[in-house]
């Protein structure tokens, strides 16, 4: 994952552990990386699931960066619920006063007024919560198209308009400055590809995804599938659309969404108020974590040639 704002912070980093390490009995173990080294047709297996540690950092450094806001917003409206008569809250603005920029009040409120603010503002603090865990969910699918890309590029570099890229793909291992060249070229062809992605919906791609990866649902579920990690994609994807275009009341798309898509938990019916809480918010970490789980399972079953379902038995 390319270095971005949401994992400059990270507030939990997974640590690797080796097979033969003795902490790894004791040690919780949520992501299996699959060991490409004697099969390197298979590398970019490796890699991918080399990623879904740092991909489950993001998703829950987010989650719990928000959940201190939103914590933070319930504590100081306790604290200033708390205040004596007298004592309240301002909100500075800058204002230019003919002299320079200033500091001025914007509005100064009582301690019962802003204890009243803070508690009108956490649905809003969840709404921008679901949608930044969206775009968690967006560099996740990136991640991944990225390095199957990488390691598999002919699909990218194909037509006469990418007969140069062609040529440095095949020389790459000619120098160090072949690879940097291949390098550069190969992040300038992506980028631009995933510019065009971009405009189309995200649970598309994560199916396109998992289709030209060759993927497969783990072998052990037997609940859902691929259809519907991306139904439920979808319904948060329209969630985030509705928030981030202003809109106040749910529509026909979005009801229709959460029947078909129950996983979530959730049920919207059309013309209410669209009403985003802490429950939604944790209902997508919980659905990101979960599809970490599968897309990991998913990828050491393909690499591996087993089935995990068959190892459990076992064991």
């Amino acid at each position: 994952m390319k270095p971005s704002f949401r994992n400059r912070v990270l507030l939990e980093q997974h640590r690797r552990i080796a097979m033969d390490d003795p902490a790894i009995l004791t040690a919780p173990v949520t992501n299996i990386v699959f060991d490409a080294s004697k099969d390197l047709s298979n590398a970019w297996i490796g890699e991918a699931t080399g990623k879904i540690g740092d991909w489950r950092s993001v998703a829950r450094s987010t989650y719990m960066r928000w959940g201190l806001i939103i914590n933070a917003a319930h504590v100081s409206e306790t604290h200033y619920q708390a205040l004596p008569e007298g004592r309240g809250l301002a909100i500075n603005v800058t204002r230019e006063n003919g002299d320079g920029p200033i500091q001025t009040p914007l509005k100064t409120w009582t301690g019962g007024q802003a204890a009243q603010a803070y508690r009108q503002i956490i649905p809003t603090i969840a709404s921008y919560a679901v949608a930044d865990l969206y775009g968690v969910l967006e560099e996740i699918v990136f991640d991944a198209w990225e390095i199957l890309r990488r390691h598999k590029p002919e699909a990218l570099i194909k037509g006469p308009e990418n007969r140069e890229l062609r040529r440095l793909f095949a020389h790459q291992q000619d120098s160090e400055k072949a690879v940097e060249a291949w390098q550069q070229a190969w992040a300038e062809r992506f980028d631009a590809w995933r510019r065009k992605k971009t405009y189309e919906p995200l649970h598309r791609v994560f199916v396109a995804f998992y289709n030209e990866a060759g993927l497969k649902r783990p072998s052990y579920f037997t609940h859902t599938d691929v259809k519907d990690w991306a139904g439920t994609i979808e319904t948060i994807a329209e969630m985030r659309h509705l928030f981030t275009h202003g809109e106040g009341r749910v529509n026909a798309r979005l009801a229709q969404l959460t029947a078909d898509n129950p996983g979530l938990g959730w049920t919207f019916t059309e013309g209410e108020d669209l009403i985003i809480t802490l429950q939604h918010l944790q209902a997508v970490e919980y659905f990101i974590n979960q599809l970490l789980m599968a897309i990991n399972v998913s990828l050491w079953e393909k690499g591996s040639g087993r089935s995990m379902k068959k190892d459990l038995e076992i064991s």
